[in-house]
């Protein structure tokens, strides 16, 4: 009785609490220590802990299904690699498709992919793609590459529980799949930036530093300078004065 009470107790604590999410178009299982947002016509889902905000991401969004919405474009198209723009580097990025195919949960046929380096370099991001009632949705989930196996249990338990639903129109003001993911990649980058703006304001206070120390040599130089021009002078006059110079 006291080993299967341990084991149980050992169990649990390996058990992550999970809460319900949903939206318009979809619902799934959401980890307690996770929290989402809607912003604009993206909805993102990171965990509360501020730390840990610059390393995974949820995005996603539902839009009106275009002409060229269908499973098999969307396996193509995510199929190949993608390209990005690094905004830091000032180059064109090419992602490295890991693996495609097609996945049914509960009961709806999703395409399937996983890329490194679409949205953010050395991130993985997973892409789920599907269509329903006339609307084309898009799941995404982002991992800092480091880090991908930390969140990998949790988040393959958040995909399992997916369920696909219409109740309310979405939106989007791209529509079709590559409209969505133009949006998305940029709503990751943003839900992400927290690392980038942290360099970023380090980057000017390290040349705001480095600015200010420029001013304080050259003031203390000219200080310096002046001093010596100074005494020089007078040094000068007290020659001339012993000299018999300007004297009446």
């Amino acid at each position: 009785m006291l080993l299967i009470c341990l084991l149980a107790s050992i169990l649990s604590t390996n058990v992550v609490e999970a809460k319900p999410f949903v939206n318009s178009f979809i619902e799934f299982n959401l980890p307690d220590s996770w929290g989402c947002s809607e912003s604009g016509n993206y909805w993102t889902c990171q965990p509360l802990d501020p730390k840990k905000t610059s390393e995974v991401v949820i995005v996603m969004a539902a839009g009106p299904q275009g002409p060229s919405d269908n499973m098999k474009d969307y396996y193509d198209y995510l199929s190949g690699s993608m390209v990005s723009y690094d905004l830091k580097e000032n180059k064109k990025v090419k992602s490295t498709p890991t693996y495609t195919q097609y996945k049914d949960i509960f009961g709806q046929k999703w395409v399937d992919s996983q890329h490194l380096s679409t949205a953010v370099p050395d991130y993985y991001t997973r892409y789920l793609a599907t269509v329903k009632d006339g609307r084309a949705v898009l799941f995404t989930v982002t991992v800092e590459k480091n880090k991908y196996n930390i969140y990998m249990s949790e988040l393959y338990k958040l995909i399992e529980s997916m369920k696909m639903r219409m109740s309310l129109p979405a939106e989007p003001l791209d529509t079709g799949l590559k409209g969505l993911l133009f949006g998305q990649k940029q709503a990751i980058k943003t839900a992400l930036d927290g690392k980038e703006k942290k360099a970023l304001q380090i980057g000017e206070a390290k040349k705001s530093s480095a600015l200010w120390m420029s001013l304080l040599i050259a003031l203390v130089v000219f200080v310096v300078v002046y001093i010596y021009i100074k005494r020089k002078r007078k040094g000068m006059s007290k020659d001339k004065n012993k000299k018999g110079f300007f004297r009446k």
